[in-house]
């Protein structure tokens, strides 16, 4: 597991913050439901391992900080861009 430092600043809020990677992708068809409970991509071999939880417990917890999550992707083979604002912190 990669873990990356987080620091708290006092940039004017809400500033996005997006968080893109290069992966597989998902197709443009599934990107309303990533973050519906237990919902997973494929099937079979073509899935990997998982809950189907990991989206909604972020999606979750952005919630109950005041934030909002979205997520845009090209389709398969172009990787996703995940856009996370929370609210002012006083």
């Amino acid at each position: 597991m990669r873990r990356f430092p987080v620091e708290r600043c006092s940039l004017p809020m809400p500033q996005p913050v997006q968080i893109t990677d290069f992966g597989q992708g998902i197709e443009r068809a599934h990107l309303g439901r990533v973050f519906d409970k237990f919902y997973q991509v494929g099937s079979g071999a073509s899935r990997k391992n998982g809950q189907g939880l990991g989206l909604t417990l972020t999606k979750h917890t952005v919630q109950e900080h005041g934030g909002t999550i979205a997520v845009d992707g090209a389709g398969l083979g172009m990787g996703c861009a995940f856009t996370v604002t929370l609210a002012s912190v006083a």
